[in-house]
Formats: structure tokens, sequence, C-alpha cells
């Protein structure tokens, strides 16, 4: 899929901010409407304001770091259906990967090609 059918919404969180444009625009070029935050903290902040389709995370970033933010969502009712992809050069925790509440949550190690990423976006969504 490299179009989506339906407007499709992704949050994108990364402290790295080329990282985080860079997803963004390839993601817009393909009809997605994004949304950034450079942390958790205002991650958290922009899902209460409107819930995403889709979450790409982080797992290290100031304040709130990818994992907390993926418990406090699964653990919310509200926001436990919204798939994430934890993009990280650091594995997450095995207790986050199987995580049986809601939408599932997948990990794609950085760096990685934004085909390969997309790849796990289309099978999330």
């Amino acid at each position: 899929m490299d179009l989506p059918e339906k407007e499709i919404t992704a949050l994108v969180a990364d402290d790295n901010e080329q990282i985080r444009e860079m997803i963004c625009y390839e993601l817009e070029k393909r009809g997605f409407t994004t949304r950034a935050a450079g942390d958790g903290k205002e991650a958290l902040v922009k899902i209460a304001e409107g819930k995403p389709d889709i979450i790409i995370l982080d797992i290290e970033m100031p304040f709130v770091g990818g994992e907390e933010v993926c418990e406090r969502l699964k653990k919310d009712p509200g926001t436990q259906n919204i798939p994430i992809i934890l993009l990280s050069a650091r594995r997450p925790s095995k207790r986050i990967l199987r995580n049986k509440s809601g939408a599932p949550i997948k990990y794609v190690e950085k760096p990685c090609t934004f085909k390969c990423l997309l790849a796990q976006i289309n099978a999330l969504l």
C-alpha cells in the first residue's frame, strides 16, 4: 500500500529531529497526515488532543520514554487500540512486546529503510 485509501494520521515521536522530519516527510508524500513530537511527554499531549491511527515511537526519549508511553496507552481503554511501532536502536523489553491489550506493538530496529518501516505500518493498518 503506497497511498492510504482513507485519511490516516500518524504520530511520529523521536527526539532526533532529522529522523522525525524524514519519517513525516515520507509519510506525507504517501498521503498520510502526520503530527510530530520530540519526546514522550509531548507525544502524550498530542495523543490526548486527538488520537492518531498509528504511533511511531523511539524508545529512548527525554522526559517520558517510549516504553512508558506504550504502557500508559495500553492501560487506557481510549487509546489501547492504537497500533504502535517502536522504532529504536535499543530493543524494547519483552513485557512491552507481549502486551495483549488492544492493538499490537511492533519493534523495528534503527537504522532501517523507510521501505521497511512502511511495510510494518501497512501490516498494522
